[in-house]
């Protein structure tokens, strides 16, 4: 699986639970594209492999075409098997084995407006879907969930790309609770989920 030697250029906490990482090739030359949705296996120490997805917040036509650097949110689970922890754990100029990208959650290539909903660390891949979506001018609204705004990544990531799109919704906040059967009941009948 180590098709990638990747130095993490950065780390930084985005709430107490969610580390945002940000990763380079160690030759630092260009990355392999990849498309919203995409995912790549990190190597752990003890031989096994988690999943993370790619995050990208631009906008601009094919920033994710051959990018410098790639970026993972990770949510420290308090009954990890090692693989959170682990991220958590990585610090500056620490190397990790990584897969080339991957995407088995693509978005649907057509003009349908999109419904995006996420809820807690399951924002990662929606991100770059609503960055993509933005960066083709296609129409889309955003629903993140989580049980409080202190705890929700990437907000401001997510205002930057399209505050318009973007509804907030937190379990401490009964006025923004999230109504699932409501919103997929709205969604437009040729749209995408």
């Amino acid at each position: 699986m180590s098709e990638l030697k990747l130095r993490v250029r950065k780390s930084e906490a985005l709430t107490p639970q969610i580390r945002a990482l940000e990763l380079e090739a160690v030759d630092g030359g260009p990355l392999p594209g990849f498309s919203a949705g995409a995912h790549i296996r990190v190597a752990l120490p003890d031989g096994s492999d988690r999943h993370y997805s790619l995050v990208n917040t631009s906008t601009e036509a094919d920033a994710t075409g051959s990018p410098a650097t790639y970026r993972l949110g990770v949510r420290l689970e308090e009954d990890s098997k090692g693989g959170s922890r682990f991220m958590h754990g990585l610090k500056e100029g620490e190397i990790i084995e990584t897969s080339a990208p991957r995407n088995d959650f693509a978005l649907v290539d057509a003009q349908a407006p999109v419904l995006l909903i996420a809820g807690g660390i399951g924002v990662t891949p929606l991100i770059s879907m609503a960055a993509e979506l933005k960066a083709k001018d296609r129409p889309f609204s955003f629903h993140y969930a989580g049980r409080s705004r202190t705890l929700l990544a990437f907000v401001d990531a997510l205002e930057a790309i399209e505050t318009n799109a973007l509804t907030i919704h937190c379990d401490d906040e009964p006025e923004t609770c999230i109504d699932l059967k409501a919103l997929i009941c709205k969604a437009p009948a040729e749209g995408h989920i």
